[in-house]
């Protein structure tokens, strides 16, 4: 006889599967192992005839919630856990040169001089380096120098010269930021002197400065107006205008300066400078205009030097350095073709001809005659007389 034997009864593994009756006969059993539900073929009819299949598992519905029972008593407490780490570590004192890790808190003493501390070579975000001062920063200055990294993103190491105030460097994973813990406040000093005044209210659009002392606007006024600024002028006529006083220098520039000392470039038409002598509009200014020509008494010069408004008299340089008298387009070194008058000579004795060996042309008044110098001898041009020694050209 087999002691162990095995039944097996018809089962599925199939969700929802029911035998049907043509599966499941009368003292059979059926499992659906995927539901966890039993079945068996029910006869309702007594007579040994299956009519339908139903499931031994069916759950009926949930019964109302019973009353809540009394609270037991309270279990006894449990043991105390260990204690946990310090969250950061006592300060050290140090007084020489010093490379930090991060967690370092440090009392830096320069009480024997500066000396550096210099900040972990490859620092991880959220690492830190207290430092306090312990004695003398703003005498001898403690340097904490960067290792590589930056300091609030500057190249460039860090000097702590405040006297009791305590840093921590903590960095964000691009740079040191720094944050700084002053000291007690001290005692309030006196009171300074007062100031100049501010600025006041204006007419529209203005904004006055002026001396403390003068409640008045006047020369001592700097006063912006719109786009013009006034200095010594309440209305200024001009992006910049200058009314000193009557004693004042209205500008004075000083310096050692390699470079230009003044710089005036003009990128219109108009005059690069003008000085003037009088109200504006001056009639015979100092001018330099557009072209780069330069006008004495002419407010718009034609050639490169002009003196003088009217064209005759007038004294005209060219770019080539040819000089005209009276004449704008001068053809030789010195032109006074164009003048009606006429050119005075130098005039002096025999004794006091220059020497030298250039051509020279003179009006000798000891012989009343006009001579020339033609490298040796002296040479009368023109003569009423005949005197001895002279050669006679006209």
């Amino acid at each position: 006889m087999n002691t162990n034997p095995t039944i097996k009864v018809k089962r599925s593994l199939v969700q929802g599967k029911i035998p049907t009756t043509g599966q499941l006969g009368l003292g059979e059993l059926a499992i659906n192992h995927y539901d966890g539900k039993l079945f068996i073929r029910q006869d309702t009819l007594g007579v040994g005839i299956g009519t339908t299949v139903i499931s031994l598992s069916n759950v009926g519905p949930q019964g109302a919630q019973g009353l809540i029972g009394p609270q037991g008593a309270q279990g006894a407490q449990g043991a105390t856990g260990a204690q946990g780490a310090s969250a950061s570590s006592n300060y050290t004192v140090k007084t020489t040169t010093y490379t930090a890790v991060s967690g370092d808190r440090i009392l830096a003493d320069t009480s024997g001089g500066a000396w550096t501390l210099t900040l972990p070579a490859t620092p991880s975000s959220g690492d830190i380096v207290s430092l306090a001062d312990a004695a003398s920063w703003s005498t001898n200055n403690l340097t904490v120098a960067r290792n590589g990294s930056t300091i609030e993103g500057i190249v460039d190491n860090f000097v702590l010269d405040i006297a009791g105030i305590q840093v921590d460097l903590i960095y964000d994973g691009t740079t040191w930021e720094i944050y700084a813990n002053v000291g007690q406040q001290g005692v309030q000093g006196p009171q300074g002197a007062q100031g100049a005044t501010g600025p006041v209210a204006g007419s529209a659009n203005q904004v006055v400065y002026k001396d403390s002392s003068n409640a008045a606007a006047g020369s001592d006024t700097f006063v912006f107006t719109g786009t013009n600024v006034g200095i010594g002028s309440t209305i200024p006529g001009a992006t910049l205008q200058v009314t000193p006083t009557s004693t004042a220098i209205a500008g004075l520039f000083s310096g050692t300066t390699s470079s230009d000392m003044v710089r005036i470039t003009q990128l219109g038409t108009g005059n690069a400078l003008v000085v003037e002598d009088e109200t504006n509009p001056d009639a015979t200014p100092f001018v330099v205009n557009a072209s780069g020509n330069l006008g004495i008494g002419i407010t718009n010069p034609i050639t490169r030097f002009q003196v003088g408004a009217a064209t005759s008299q007038s004294v005209f340089i060219t770019s080539t350095g040819l000089v005209g008298l009276g004449s704008t387009a001068p053809r030789v070194s010195l032109d006074a073709s164009q003048e009606t008058d006429a050119i005075a000579l130098p005039q002096g004795t025999t004794a006091q001809r220059p020497s030298g060996n250039s051509p020279y042309i003179r009006y000798n008044t000891t012989n009343s005659a006009l001579e020339f110098y033609n490298g040796t001898d002296w040479v009368e041009i023109i003569s009423d007389y005949f005197p001895t020694g002279s050669v006679i050209l006209g």
